[in-house]
């Protein structure tokens, strides 16, 4: 099994909703492991031991050192499993594991993207319309007759409530699958504290916080009275993203250097009621022509998500960015500019 670096709670819930029914289904669960490239979140990481160790499945972040023994197992694999991925883009060093894989099964909710073209796959559950892939997955456990243990119910629930933000993102049919998941033994309370934790950051995070604020340049489009930023770290990058929309931002792209993939990442995140307003998606009107342009691929939310381009010049990749909101936006943009107070 496998999903996307810096796996969520929906990643690392929907992975393990997976695990249970191929243990449901007979499968040895020495023959069951979940792999994760770079890195799990900070948040999903207490999720990710208590299923680990309620369903006895391993889990384990593979590290760039890792990638050739990785490489090498994966010829003796009949199955790869990829959840809430859109893009082989995002399973980073881990894109060459599923080249050794027989068959390929891609379940996610986003738009999709090349995994559902591979050659290689058999199944593509890919339901955008689905609240997340935890809600796609507990509607899998369901039709399959199976029930759920109280840790993946709970486990579900919480996916479900993280990637929704609270039901921000709900329909009818995500409200369905709650209550099936309840009946089943889930811990609403419980799903409702694992989706809104918050790890304590890292002693290094705080300069990289700072880099974001001095690096970023900020702009407005006046048609709409949107405010959007563009900086560039070298880590935690989500977390700067999410930092300037705190900062009043609607919209955020923080690039980095991806060196495993010898690549820039872009991150974004966003307000939904700006981007109504406005009339625009992210990824659609704005990323997804960086990536026209240099190559990679991506996908995420309306709100959030990434991206990754294939030149490795920040720079470079920033020009053009600027450019493609110059012309998505035309006379409407206009940079933000302060003087700095005399020190």
């Amino acid at each position: 099994m496998l999903t996307h670096s810096n796996a969520d709670i929906d990643a690392v819930a929907s992975a393990f909703g997976i695990a249970y029914i191929l243990r449901s289904l007979g499968m040895d669960r020495d023959r069951v492991r979940i792999l994760v490239p770079e890195a799990i979140a900070l948040e999903a990481r207490e999720l990710a031991t208590r299923c680990s160790e309620a369903l006895g499945i391993d889990i384990a972040a593979v590290r760039k050192s890792d990638t050739s023994s990785i490489v090498r197992e994966s010829r003796d694999v009949d199955l790869c499993i990829v959840v809430d991925t859109a893009s082989s883009t995002q399973l980073k060093m881990l894109t060459s594991f599923i080249d050794g894989c027989r068959d390929l099964v891609v379940i996610d909710h986003h738009s999709a993207g090349d995994l559902v073209q591979n050659p290689k796959t058999r199944i593509a559950m890919v339901d955008p319309e689905s609240s997340s892939t935890s809600e796609i997955v507990a509607e899998l456990i369901n039709g399959l007759g199976l029930r759920p243990n109280e840790v993946v119910a709970t486990a579900l629930l919480a996916g479900i409530v993280y990637d929704t933000k609270r039901f921000l993102r709900g329909s009818s049919r995500t409200f369905i699958v709650v209550s099936r998941l309840i009946e089943c033994g889930g811990s609403y309370s419980e799903a409702l504290s694992i989706a809104s934790s918050r790890q304590r950051e890292p002693d290094s995070a705080k300069p990289a916080k700072i880099k974001c604020v001095l690096r970023h340049r900020g702009f407005r489009v006046r048609s709409c009275d949107i405010y959007i930023a563009i900086s560039a770290v070298g880590a935690y990058e989500s977390l700067c993203a999410s930092m300037l929309l705190n900062m009043g931002y609607d919209i955020a792209m923080v690039l980095t250097d991806d060196e495993a993939l010898r690549a820039t990442r872009v991150v974004f995140r966003a307000r939904e009621q700006a981007l109504q307003r406005c009339g625009i998606d992210v990824y659609r009107d704005i990323l997804r022509k960086l990536v026209e342009i240099f190559g990679g691929g991506g996908g995420g939310h309306p709100t959030a998500g990434a991206v990754v381009v294939m030149n490795r010049d920040l720079e470079a990749v920033a020009r053009q960015l600027i450019e493609i909101l110059v012309t998505t936006f035309r006379n409407e943009l206009v940079e933000l500019v302060e003087k700095r107070v005399a020190v």
